[in-house]
């Protein structure tokens, strides 16, 4: 009775039979959980309902098919604030605020962003590996940073291939892609899941040792 799960991943359908699960694939889960707080009493705001709409959009990426730009900035802005800072900024426009809208600061910040994701993708683009998996065609890239933005870059740009496998050793795998593809799907075959257009899986624990024994050959590791 104390515990509500709020999820709204295709791989966890499962779970929708425990009468404390709510799972929706058509919605975010920022904007599951406000629907619910809505229906507490809660969350009668119009600018929240504002800012959970653009949420949606970004966490469901139809922010271009919408032409929610703000949508998009709200992600960057994520990315450049860090979790802790996003969530303070956010709350004082929520709190303050009657129509939710960036500031001049934050106009500015994002469009040197913005330059920046540009050099970005372009650089990975270049480092991008070309491999064939059953009878997918796969481009594979090493990044950090801008996963959705890279993936959905790669898929337009290279739509010979069927999706993104972007590589992060501390931060997992992850795939993209534009085109009709079970993401999710192929994920599980990686102990990952998500959603048809993009999903995740973790990156092998053992392998991130083997990198290191490969690239310094020789060496013993310290037990602590």
């Amino acid at each position: 009775e104390k515990v509500k799960v709020f999820d709204h991943h295709q791989t966890h359908l499962y779970a929708s039979k425990k009468p404390y699960v709510t799972i929706d694939t058509s919605q975010c889960a920022t904007m599951i959980f406000y629907y619910f707080l809505k229906n507490q009493g809660y969350m009668n705001k119009e600018i929240i309902y504002d800012y959970v709409t653009h949420v949606n959009h970004l966490d469901l990426w139809l922010w271009e098919e919408k032409k929610d730009f703000l949508a998009k900035q709200l992600g960057d802005l994520l990315g450049i604030y860090g979790k802790d800072m996003y969530i303070d900024e956010m709350y004082q426009k929520l709190e303050k605020d009657s129509i939710f809208q960036l500031n001049e600061f934050e106009d500015k910040i994002l469009f040197l962003e913005n330059e920046k994701i540009k050099r970005y993708l372009l650089k990975k683009e270049k480092e991008m590996y070309f491999i064939k998996i059953d009878s997918y065609q796969i481009g594979v890239v090493y990044a950090e940073q801008y996963r959705s933005e890279l993936g959905n870059y790669l898929s337009i740009q290279h739509p010979e291939i069927d999706f993104v496998a972007i590589l992060n050793i501390a931060g997992g795998i992850s795939f993209r892609t534009c085109k009709e593809v079970d993401l999710s799907s192929f994920a599980s075959k990686y102990d990952g899941g998500g959603h048809k257009q993009a999903a995740g899986a973790p990156f092998p624990k053992k392998l991130k040792q083997e990198i290191i024994e490969t690239i310094f050959e020789g060496c013993e590791f310290i037990e602590r």
